[in-house]
């Protein structure tokens, strides 16, 4: 698959989703490429319908930090993490959204166990 493929999918979809910063930046990625002569006028009429469109992506679409409530871009350098506060995005596998993340740490407990071949009871703390 070629990247001129990807990116015009790219931008393709995003312009239809409302996220038109992002096709913005895959039109101006496909006007560096070299484009085959028939693509040409396609990719120059989306990039110049785009023109009308505001300059920012649909509120719906941007991913929002739960750790600090920030709202981030769709198209980051620093990956797939908040810009903010560095929390990585982790998506749900059913609905592709970003879900809360909680960190779990074991507790350490106190427990008592009683052994059968003797009558003493013995206290256990279970550390880390």
């Amino acid at each position: 698959m070629k990247i001129r493929n990807t990116l015009y999918a790219l931008a393709k979809q995003s312009k239809a989703l409302g996220a038109y910063k992002l096709a913005r930046h895959a039109y101006e990625k496909l006007q560096g490429l070299r484009i085959p002569a028939r693509f040409q006028e396609t990719i120059e009429l989306g990039s110049l319908t785009l023109r009308s469109k505001p300059f920012h992506d649909s509120e719906e679409l941007i991913p929002m930090c739960y750790r600090c409530s920030t709202n981030n871009p769709l198209l980051n350098n620093q990956g797939n993490v908040c810009i903010n506060c560095r929390q990585p995005f982790i998506f749900s596998a059913s609905s592709y959204e970003s879900t809360p993340a909680a960190a779990m740490q074991q507790i350490p407990t106190t427990f008592a166990v009683t052994s059968p071949t003797s009558s003493f009871l013995t206290i256990i703390h279970e550390a880390d």
